[in-house]
């Protein structure tokens, strides 16, 4: 562990504990969740004992810990990604965990969407969507063209007979 993780760990403590919002305080939490367990399967991949101290900030680090040499921690049932992300870790393949982790993140924040329309929880949600279609695109640009433009189709719902090309 770095000297990161204090700081990081305290900094998400304090976002958390100042928000309002219950929505925004599950998907920190979620994408906390999410990096703990990545994180820890890292760790055991590189031959190391499970953590002591606090290493990340995640309502599974106690689970994690007991479970260690468990492949999935025994959180495959609460977690349903997380048996293709072993897969992908183990046939080294970081491209694919990354995309499949931003699949998990954004199937999380469109869970999230459907229960909010025009609030700040709506902008915040929009924008971090955005950064996973950036990241998509910095990995693979003709994939995230095909992948934007599905979105962007099935965004425009009723206003199918818009181009995108025509707005371009």
């Amino acid at each position: 562990m770095s000297d990161k993780e204090p700081v990081a760990i305290n900094r998400a403590k304090t976002v958390l504990g100042n928000l309002e919002s219950e929505t925004l305080r599950a998907i920190i939490a979620e994408r906390m969740d999410l990096r703990a367990v990545i994180a820890a399967l890292r760790m055991r991949r590189a031959k190391q004992d499970a953590p002591s101290n606090p290493w990340a900030l995640s309502r599974f680090i106690p689970h994690i810990r007991t479970n260690w040499s468990d492949p999935h921690f025994r959180l495959d049932n609460r977690l349903p990604w997380l048996r293709e992300a072993v897969m992908l870790m183990e046939q080294q393949d970081p491209l694919g965990l990354e995309r499949h982790i931003l699949g998990v993140t954004f199937r999380q924040l469109n869970r999230h969407a459907a229960r909010h329309q025009f609030d700040f929880e709506a902008v915040v949600i929009y924008v971090l969507k955005w950064n996973i279609f950036d990241r998509w695109a910095r990995s693979d640009a003709a994939a995230a063209a095909r992948r934007f433009e599905a979105l962007a189709q099935d965004a425009l719902g009723d206003f199918s007979d818009i181009s995108l090309q025509e707005t371009a």
